[in-house]
């Protein structure tokens, strides 16, 4: 799943870039700030308080992060504890066929263990949770910094249909008002 080396320091980000430790403010309502003593608070004075650090999986297509102004990432985080079932629809590479046992995980991607970067206890797992994609503007550059490591064309591959069958699942009900009136509902796991 992951490249041997790491592409050198001013290299693009890619779709599957690892990024590791990247500092957010803690944007909580009502939102924390310091204020500069002696100015407004409005005047633009504000400091954010303290932040947090989170890892990411760059989600965005290769040519959206180079022509765009935006990255899309997705929150990587721990899956706890897992019974039999849900462990093997989390490995399953695809959804069952129709008809055919067994279960997918459509909501997360599984990262493969990389040493000091991606570990898992081998009871639970590391994932990018592709409920939690945020966004990010400005210097692409500085938020390459962060990169720990880059996945292998067959990693972004299965990270490419991990996010197909997410976004492209189609609602029974849509479905049901499209096959009524013969419009294709599109593609379907």
């Amino acid at each position: 799943m992951w490249e041997a080396v790491l592409p050198p320091e001013g290299d693009l980000l890619r779709q599957g870039d690892l990024l590791k430790d990247v500092l957010l403010p803690r944007l909580r309502l009502p939102l924390e700030v310091a204020h500069v003593p002696g100015t407004r608070p409005n005047d633009g004075a504000s400091i954010p308080l303290p932040g947090y650090a989170k890892d990411f999986l760059v989600v965005s297509q290769c040519c959206e992060i180079e022509n765009g102004k935006h990255v899309a990432v997705a929150v990587i985080r721990s899956t706890g504890r897992l019974d039999e079932p849900l462990r093997d629809a989390l490995l399953a590479e695809q959804p069952p066929s129709e008809g055919e046992e067994g279960g997918y995980v459509f909501d997360q991607f599984r990262l493969e263990s990389l040493t000091t970067v991606v570990e898992d206890d081998g009871k639970s797992f590391r994932v990018a949770d592709l409920g939690q994609i945020m966004s990010f503007g400005g210097d692409r550059q500085e938020l390459g910094s962060y990169r720990r490591a880059r996945m292998s064309p067959e990693g972004r591959r299965l990270l490419r249909i991990k996010l197909s069958y997410f976004f492209g699942r189609v609602e029974a009900e849509d479905a049901q008002n499209l096959e009524g009136k013969g419009i294709p509902v599109g593609a379907r796991p």
